[in-house]
């Protein structure tokens, strides 16, 4: 580990410590990782760059935050500095759904344990919070996440943590937002219990700016008869760095990952997924599409395991990927581990620019250049942002990404 990361990590153990926000054994458990290097083969194409030598963790908010205009309806919990902010969202909350501050659940292990989990578990006990969808509860509104980010360039160092437990023949959809333009580093970790028969779908809006650093750490686990619905938009301009894992623990449950990233300037976007088939007749959908631009890049590292027990798995993995710039990249790791023989899976991944004969033909009709790639590379995006089933929440990821492409494009 680098004289820098050291400082950096002795500083972040400093101020928890300090802050008086961990336990012991968590700390302990932190002095044994060190932050990534591209020695190690999880990292290999994504090394996060630090802004500052040292960040702040936040300070509890003495004020309401200032929440963005434009958001779709919903039911609204806003987060500030890492924390819940119940007055500055939906104060009466429907029947069926609880909140429980400072109740984080963690229990889900993760594929990879790493010093940013690490850390993020350290401080859950004070920043995170739990909810609770009741047994035969269906949350008609979406449920907005909405996490105000500092609009000075302070570097803070910002851990929000949420954990959700649908309970049986419960129903809900998530959108989670990420955006802001500090230098700051925002290291969130989710954890998802769906029980027997409940459905969840979630989404998660990235647009973070250029300084800012963004490692997202998912975990969920799915009983019987279960389904999941997860898609990332990631349209911001730093380095994102989306750890998914996805635990498939009860017969005949289903899960969806879809993701569309955006890149352009010298944003890195890289998406590492992890699903664990542990039982028979369960299925599994990934679909993750890229466009990127400028010097941009785009990692896909998705691995699909399958236990001997999880005989009938059905599981489907794609990565595709447009080039807009000869100076961006993408590099692709599909990959399958299967201790069953009675199953069908599938992976792949393409890597490709815009094709000509399209792009010739849409000019012949009388478009200009730059209309045409925003035709096409709309067309691309269209397949996962079509995923969407709540009519409001598709309106809005569709015109932030329809904005973002049309500021590539139009860029070349």
């Amino acid at each position: 580990m680098s004289n820098q990361s050291e400082s950096l990590k002795a500083g972040l153990l400093e101020s928890i410590r300090s802050a008086g926000h961990a336990q012991p054994d968590a700390l302990a458990a932190l002095d044994k990782l060190s932050f990534p290097t591209r020695r190690q083969e999880e990292w290999k194409y994504s090394v996060p760059s630090f802004s500052a030598s040292a960040y702040d963790l936040p300070s509890p908010s003495s004020g309401i935050p200032k929440v963005s205009s434009g958001l779709p309806e919903g039911i609204r919990l806003v987060f500030s500095g890492g924390r819940y902010i119940p007055e500055a969202g939906t104060i009466e909350l429907p029947a069926g759904l609880e909140i429980t501050q400072n109740g984080f659940h963690s229990g889900i292990k993760p594929y990879e344990q790493n010093i940013f989990s690490g850390l993020n578990e350290a401080t859950s006990p004070a920043f995170g919070i739990h909810i609770r969808i009741k047994k035969n509860t269906r949350i008609e509104q979406p449920l907005l996440l909405i996490h105000c980010m500092p609009e000075s360039g302070e570097a803070q160092w910002i851990q929000p943590a949420i954990s959700v437990e649908a309970e049986e023949g419960s129903s809900a959809t998530f959108a989670e937002i990420h955006s802001g333009k500090s230098a700051s580093v925002l290291n969130a970790a989710n954890e998802i219990r769906i029980g027997k028969a409940s459905r969840l779908s979630w989404l998660h809006i990235q647009d973070c700016g250029s300084d800012s650093i963004l490692i997202n750490q998912t975990r969920a686990s799915l009983e019987a008869d279960a389904q999941l619905k997860h898609l990332v938009l990631s349209l911001g301009q730093g380095f994102v760095r989306n750890n998914l894992d996805i635990h498939i623990q009860g017969k005949a449950a289903h899960a969806d990952l879809f993701g569309l990233s955006l890149g352009s300037e010298k944003s890195h976007c890289d998406h590492h997924s992890f699903v664990h088939h542990a039982q028979e007749n369960s299925s599994s959908r990934q679909l993750y599409k890229g466009i990127y631009a400028g010097k941009s890049t785009g990692v896909f590292n998705g691995k699909i395991l399958v236990d001997q027990i999880a005989q009938k798995t059905n599981a489907y993995q794609s990565g595709r990927n447009i080039l807009l710039s000869p100076d961006a990249s993408v590099y692709a790791k599909p990959q399958l581990e299967i201790f069953a023989d009675d199953v069908k899976c599938s992976h792949g991944a393409t890597i490709g620019q815009l094709d000509e004969e399209p792009l010739f033909y849409l000019r012949s009709r009388g478009l200009d250049l730059a209309t045409a790639r925003l035709l096409l590379v709309r067309a691309f995006a269209s397949e996962v942002l079509m995923e969407l089933k709540d009519d409001s929440l598709r309106n809005y990821a569709e015109n932030l990404a329809i904005a973002r492409l049309d500021e590539m494009t139009r860029s070349l």
